[in-house]
């Protein structure tokens, strides 16, 4: 098992739930009070970056479950979440793209 792996898989996913929880709760991000440049894709279709913290809390809560799964030899669905996850510009990106070369 790669550490650097389980690491950055497992930041995203505590982060996202942590954020997504926050904007659920105060209907803002940590950070700048507008979110980061991942808000355009949302925007483009008409989605409220504001209204997404569901979405944060579920992709955490996705990622820690991949982290665990990759743990017990289940390489699959870390590197779904990793792909799928390549939108969350520019830290999500990075870590995505990193555990992408990493598996």
């Amino acid at each position: 098992m790669n550490i650097w792996v389980t690491l950055l898989g497992s930041l995203i996913g505590i982060w996202m739930f942590i954020d997504g929880t926050k904007v659920i709760r105060t209907g803002t991000y940590f950070g700048p009070e507008n979110p980061g440049p991942w808000k355009a894709i949302f925007v483009k279709f008409g989605i409220n970056p504001l209204k997404i913290g569901p979405l944060f809390v579920a992709y955490g809560v996705f990622w820690l479950l991949s982290v665990g799964l990759y743990l017990n030899g289940v390489y699959g669905f870390i590197l779904f979440m990793a792909v799928v996850s390549l939108w969350y510009i520019p830290l999500g990106t990075l870590f995505s793209v990193i555990i992408l070369i990493l598996l």
